[in-house]
């Protein structure tokens, strides 16, 4: 049902409900996305999960999940369509940056359709997509005073790059 709900809110383009987040772990959220998505033996062995720190995002783990599993799906369905490919996620974090980075060694995006990925109900699958996932992957990340974007080389690789603010947690 949550997952239901959040696609219809990102096609109705609601503000996203604020009222259960709380601070939680960027290595714990993403170990329990890779943890529970439907991979096949064949595409969680292309997957790599590279942790260079950890850090806290104020958010909602459920959204965090949908966005994985979102930036996974079309990784996947990448990696298939162009017959190669693994998928590096990384977090990184120091003084400066928190950051996810989920990069996919498939087919990368033309320049033309990398201008438009984040536009609602853009697609470039033809009978796979509804062309609203990335579309509210983008306001998940600004619900966590975030912000997400894409680069891409065509025929060689996509970055998506999930920037955190940094965490400023209190004692009371």
């Amino acid at each position: 049902h949550t997952m239901i709900n959040m696609m219809l809110a990102s096609a109705r383009m609601e503000h996203l409900d604020k009222s259960d987040f709380t601070w939680l772990s960027i290595q714990s959220c993403t170990t329990e996305a890779l943890d529970t998505y439907p991979f096949t033996p064949q595409e969680r062995a292309k997957v790599l999960f590279i942790k260079e720190g950890d850090f806290k995002f104020f958010g909602s783990e459920s959204l965090f999940i949908f966005m994985i599993f979102n930036l996974l799906k079309n990784a996947l369905y990448a990696m298939k369509a162009a017959n190669k490919g693994e998928i590096f996620i990384t977090i990184s974090a120091n003084e400066y940056t928190n950051e996810l980075k989920f990069t996919d060694t498939a087919s990368g995006i033309a320049p033309l359709v990398l201008k438009r990925i984040f536009d609602t109900f853009y697609t470039t699958k033809q009978s796979a997509g509804a062309g609203i996932g990335l579309a509210f992957c983008q306001r998940a990340m600004k619900s966590f005073n975030g912000q997400m974007w894409c680069d891409s080389i065509e025929g060689q690789y996509t970055t998506f790059t999930l920037n955190f603010a940094p965490a400023i947690l209190t004692t009371e």
